[in-house]
């Protein structure tokens, strides 16, 4: 009979085991204001902290000053909260997201502890030699417009913009009294979509040598992307809104960047970065790209 109960206990210790083994675990991804968290009902509320693992009955508390706090599971799934109150974690149906959806978490994640331990965005920088680059170094470019940016020089109020193709002729020249400019690329004499011009900003006293590639995407594989990109942002997690929701912006940015699109990545960045301006992890993950490709931020 001992026997038995003893064998009883045991296959029940294991279930626990397998049960507790399939439980979803979560973690603070990112917060910035004034948030806390209680972890169980008897708990008092703490500060919420990125990285903290907290309990699937957690509740995340906004202060009347305002917040941000985005939570993700192990699952794959990300709940945020923004609205000032005291919500409880949302329990999912303990499905994980998909393969695409893990890696691009996964991915994300990791630009979002920037590894580079370099600031790049919201830093102040001013070059004493030749203009230096902000941003796009070689790239791929999926829309016609896009935005060049550079650092401003010391006692310079002018910069000359230009673009060469591979065979190294000048195909525009412009003079810009600004440190960025929004160029639609159909104005851009003899340039076709599947080819690549490259570009450089630079003034009188110190002309550039150097510069950076443009590879504008052929209408079919603009189109295909974009099929792609529709795909991932309807997938069975729910419909992402990058235009409301930060960490979908993160990350719709995250898609473009592992896509090769580095210029369509900072634009949801920087979607998410606007939304929640004082979000440290955000501005890692722009810092991340940004030093990635070689570039200074901003």
């Amino acid at each position: 009979m001992k026997q038995w109960m003893l064998m009883i206990a045991v296959a029940m210790l294991c279930n626990t085991a397998i049960l507790n083994a399939g439980e979803i675990t979560y973690k603070v991804l990112c917060s910035t204001g004034d948030v806390q968290i209680q972890n169980e009902p008897s708990q008092p509320f703490a500060a919420a902290k990125v990285n903290n693992v907290i309990s699937k009955n957690a509740t995340v508390r906004i202060g009347a000053k305002g917040g941000y706090c985005c939570v993700l599971g192990s699952d794959g799934h990300t709940q945020e909260f923004m609205k000032p109150g005291a919500v409880k974690l949302s329990a999912t149906d303990g499905k994980p997201v998909s393969g695409t959806m893990q890696t691009i978490v996964g991915f994300l994640e990791t630009s979002m502890k920037n590894p580079t331990g370099k600031r790049y965005v919201g830093s102040v920088y001013r070059s004493v030699g030749r203009s230096s680059i902000v941003f796009p170094y070689d790239t791929r470019v999926l829309d016609d417009t896009i935005e060049l940016v550079w650092h401003a020089e010391q006692g310079e109020r002018k910069y000359q913009l230009q673009m060469k193709d591979d065979k190294n002729s000048v195909l525009l020249k412009r003079t810009v009294a600004d440190t960025s400019i929004k160029l639609n690329l159909t104005t851009v004499p003899t340039l076709q979509r599947g080819s690549c011009v490259y570009w450089n900003a630079s003034t009188q006293t110190n002309p550039s040598t150097s510069s950076y590639a443009l590879c504008w995407a052929s209408k079919p594989e603009a189109d295909s992307l974009r099929d792609e990109f529709t795909k991932f942002k309807n997938q069975e997690r729910g419909t992402l809104d990058p235009e409301r929701s930060p960490i979908a912006a993160m990350l719709c940015g995250a898609w473009y960047e592992r896509a090769g699109y580095f210029a369509e990545a900072l634009k949801y960045y920087n979607k998410a970065y606007k939304m929640q301006p004082d979000a440290a992890p955000f501005r890692n993950a722009m810092n991340t790209l940004l030093a990635r490709l070689g570039g200074d931020g901003r």
